[in-house]
């Protein structure tokens, strides 16, 4: 599994998103695996923290939304008509 896109959020947490259609977000105090988070379809390639959220793009054509506290997913926008990476 090779991550493609890495995004800090906050002070103490980064968030990866991989090939294998995973968002992890990792604690940047003891470098351990916090959350393991599923939705997309296809390759994460894109991340942006925005406020309280973290939205996250893939090969699927979909960016999702998630709660960067809880880590839920808050909504998805749809099929975007291509690849939604940066």
């Amino acid at each position: 599994m090779a991550v493609l896109v890495l995004c800090l959020v906050g002070k103490n947490a980064v968030w990866s998103g991989s090939e294998d259609s995973t968002v992890r977000v990792w604690s940047v105090l003891d470098m351990s695996l916090k959350s393991t988070m599923q939705g997309h379809k296809g390759a994460v390639c894109s991340m942006v923290e925005m406020g309280i959220h973290v939205w996250s793009g893939s090969a699927d054509a979909t960016i999702l939304v998630w709660d960067a506290t809880t880590y839920k997913l808050m909504f998805s926008l749809g099929d975007q008509g291509g690849y939604a990476g940066g």
